[in-house]
């Protein structure tokens, strides 16, 4: 049986409880990927088997080989191992180039296996038989030493078989009603004892967990009935606890309270005699502001009215003055032009004199002239006149 594209059933495989490891036959290298995360008929894949491993192209087979990331791979030629570049002598992840005559041989998983697998009838110190689940996480970190030193059948049987040896052996030294402290026991000396056996295959493991424990039902139901008799006193003994502390916590809610109210009550008469002596202090200082500020206005008023007498006395000095001044630049100039008007009065005057001196005298010099000119006494006396006007006043 099984997917007839991709894989074939193992043939000799048998599921067991549990966790079963076999190794699987691929048609194609490119379908590992899918057959180790699908878990084929509840088998846990190890190690793949892929009848073809090249690329085609057209249906005509290349030289090229891809090997998935994940697995290390063991290739073969005629037969015989190639030994790869990889610690253990395994090819790497990734492209390479192969002969014809190179073949994939098997592909190794290199990712973190889970075994789970239960061991029944385990007896306890007390002769109980018990069951126990647990689980292993493994890795395979010598694919050459495990695919020709056991493989995955044989680890398979191995596991059990180790697993099944150290719980026997510790469960022999618990006495049944301790058996449940398996949940979360320190495993590390178990994982050290299993990796000695181990690690000469190329596995390694890395943690042991105890899944489940399951002793007999009427002893489980005893222990039932005996853990819920302690948890119902231990609930009644806390109840009553709860309740005393509730009663307690109710009466000293109410102390507080009434504390809290006696406070607040005298909070209320100190704000009340607080804000009282804050009105009476507010009061007094708006009425001795008030009483500044009349003082302050009055002697404003009267130092204003001081500056307005001193005012109205300098402009009334200052017009005095202005008149004053005005009088006396009057008087200075009605002086100066009644001296002006004497003066011209007077140029006027000595002007009119001295053209009457020389009219006088160029009528005297015009009649001396004329008997010896012959000339008409009008026109001499013009002569004479034009002459005495270059004259000296």
């Amino acid at each position: 049986m099984g997917n007839s594209l991709m894989w074939r059933s193992p043939i000799q495989a048998v599921t067991k409880e549990g966790t079963t490891l076999v190794e699987i036959c691929v048609n194609h290298i490119r379908d590992t990927h899918t057959v180790n995360g699908m878990l084929p008929e509840d088998f846990t894949p190890v190690t793949l088997v892929p009848m073809k491993s090249a690329s085609q192209c057209c249906g005509v087979p290349l030289c090229w080989v891809s090997i998935p990331h994940g697995f290390s791979a063991i290739v073969s030629r005629f037969g015989a191992d190639v030994p790869g570049k990889e610690p253990d002598g395994t090819w790497s992840p990734g492209g390479h180039c192969f002969p014809p005559w190179y073949n994939v041989n098997r592909l190794v998983s290199r990712s973190l296996i889970i075994f789970d697998s239960p061991v029944k009838d385990c007896k306890t110190k007390d002769n109980i038989t018990v069951n126990i689940d647990v689980l292993i996480v493994l890795e395979i970190t010598g694919a050459d030493a495990f695919i020709y030193g056991l493989g995955p059948e044989k680890l398979d049987s191995l596991l059990r078989a180790s697993q099944e040896e150290v719980l026997r052996q510790v469960a022999f030294t618990i006495p049944v009603e301790k058996i449940y402290d398996l949940h979360g026991h320190e495993t590390e000396e178990w994982v050290k004892k299993m990796n000695a056996q181990f690690s000469q295959f190329g596995v390694t493991i890395h943690h042991f967990t105890v899944r489940n424990v399951q002793i007999p039902s009427d002893m489980a139901k005893d222990f039932e009935d005996k853990t819920l008799y302690e948890s119902k006193t231990i609930e009644k003994k806390v109840q009553q606890e709860s309740d005393r502390l509730t009663l307690n916590n109710e009466e000293e809610r109410q102390k507080l309270k009434e504390f809290c109210e006696n406070d607040r009550m005298a909070a209320e008469e100190q704000a009340v005699t607080t804000k009282a002596q804050i009105v009476k202090e507010v009061r007094e200082v708006i009425a001795s502001t008030e009483k500044d500020m009349g003082v302050l206005d009055a002697k404003r008023l009267a130092e204003v009215a001081d500056l307005e007498a001193s005012t109205e006395f300098e402009v009334a000095k200052l017009q005095a003055e202005i008149l004053t001044l005005k009088r006396e630049s009057k008087a200075r100039v009605t002086a100066e032009v009644d001296k002006l008007e004497a003066e011209a009065e007077a140029y006027e005057a000595r002007r009119e004199h001295r053209r009457e001196c020389r009219l006088r005298r160029s009528w005297q010099l015009a009649r001396r002239l004329w008997p010896r000119q012959r000339v008409p006494p009008l026109f001499l006396l013009q002569r004479v006149v034009n002459r005495s006007k270059r004259w000296p006043g």
